[in-house]
């Protein structure tokens, strides 16, 4: 969440993190920025989904590296995907297989 809220301006209001073996999926609600809904609101989505897939794109490494940071081990995979109008990202973050 503070990856967005720095990189956006503002953070999701709620997240959730569904960890299982080596994927970790992450759903965040509620993150567009005023800007971004007016864009929504005016019928502009074409351009919205490419301004947020290109600060998605430049988010990766920053939340691969949180991702790593926390479960100590190596992201080999981030998967973003967001559904504008219902103001849901979903993150799925695959993890490099454990040693067990």
């Amino acid at each position: 969440m503070r990856t967005f809220a720095k990189s956006l301006g503002r953070g999701p209001t709620r997240a959730r993190a569904y960890p299982t073996g080596d994927v970790i999926c992450v759903l965040l609600q509620e993150t567009l920025t005023r800007p971004e809904r007016l864009l929504l609101e005016h019928g502009q989505l074409t351009e919205l989904c490419a301004m947020r897939a290109a600060i998605q794109r430049a988010m990766r490494t920053t939340l691969a590296s949180g991702i790593e940071f926390a479960t100590g081990r190596r992201v080999v995979s981030l998967h973003i995907d967001h559904q504008v109008e219902a103001d849901i990202v979903a993150l799925t973050f695959v993890l490099e297989a454990s040693a067990d």
